[in-house]
């Protein structure tokens, strides 16, 4: 088998086989080709015989000196000689000044309700045993939790909605405040700045600071709401959810809060009180160097 970066013509081939079996959107494609493009993508391609069989997606997280595993596909009658072969040659062979560690997640159990990985970066759960054979260990457990859409009236509030007007304090406080928000990870930032680039990173203010920030995207029939960024010194984290809620686009019949801590779960659950149609368990894996 060989591995090798991937070419910017193969880029529809990789998305065609990645997600076989499924209608590939015109969006989705467009959304692929934009990330692609982006310098802290890092996309393999795993090829028998001059056959594309699998591949990896990788994203660089600059300021934490490491990469997200964020996506991998290969076909099943080729997995058992050969998925071992490609986790190993996307990865880093050895520490250096720019990678010091990798960070993914796993389904527990393949989830009912399935995103594609610029939503939700999560690998199927058949990926966690050749993982942890090849150095890496488990972490914290984070949630992906689908609900019935249940349309409410806002509360009067002072905010001001803005939409992508400020990645840079997205950035500082995912940084200052990633301990207190159990976002100590990659993946949380990826979303983030792959929601950015794709005009799906929403910011919220009170009188032109912002308090609170999120990606809203919608996906079929769904709202999907990324990692919840938040200053809770000045903003009540129940309001957070409330002010939310009211931004679901009008097409969307049910919400899926795609990257929960157990703290955030907690606060949904007090919070939206609607029909829980599905939750899946996500558990970290990363690699130290």
């Amino acid at each position: 088998m060989i591995c090798r970066r991937l070419g910017h013509t193969e880029l529809k081939e990789w998305i065609e086989l990645a997600y076989s079996g499924t209608i590939i959107e015109a969006d989705l494609m467009d959304d692929a080709r934009n990330l692609a493009n982006l310098e802290t993508s890092i996309i393999y391609i795993a090829s028998i015989e001059d056959k594309i069989v699998g591949g990896t997606w990788l994203w660089r997280d600059k300021p934490r000196l490491s990469l997200t595993l964020a996506d991998v596909w290969m076909q099943p009658e080729v997995r058992p000689k050969a998925l071992t072969q490609l986790v190993k040659s996307s990865l880093p062979w050895f520490k250096s000044l720019a990678i010091r560690q990798v960070d993914t997640l796993v389904f527990n159990q393949n989830p009912r309700f399935s995103l594609p990985f610029h939503h939700n970066p999560v690998l199927n759960n058949w990926m966690k045993e050749i993982l942890l054979k090849n150095g890496f260990t488990e972490g914290k457990q984070y949630y992906q939790e689908t609900y019935g859409l249940e349309r409410r009236i806002g509360k009067s509030t002072p905010l001001i909605y803005q939409r992508g007007s400020d990645v840079s304090w997205v950035r500082k406080t995912l940084w200052e405040k990633r301990k207190e928000l159990d976002y100590d990870l990659s993946p949380p930032s990826m979303i983030l700045e792959y929601g950015n680039t794709l005009n799906h990173l929403h910011t919220f203010s009170i009188n032109e600071t912002p308090v609170f920030a999120t990606t809203i995207q919608h996906y079929k029939d769904t709202a999907v709401i990324g990692p919840i960024v938040s200053d809770s010194v000045t903003i009540d984290d129940s309001f957070v959810i409330e002010t939310l809620l009211s931004q679901i686009p009008i097409n969307s019949s049910k919400i899926c809060f795609s990257f929960l801590s157990e703290n955030q779960c907690n606060l949904v659950h007090s919070t939206y009180i609607s029909e829980k149609q599905s939750e899946s368990e996500m558990i970290v894996l990363s690699r130290m160097y």
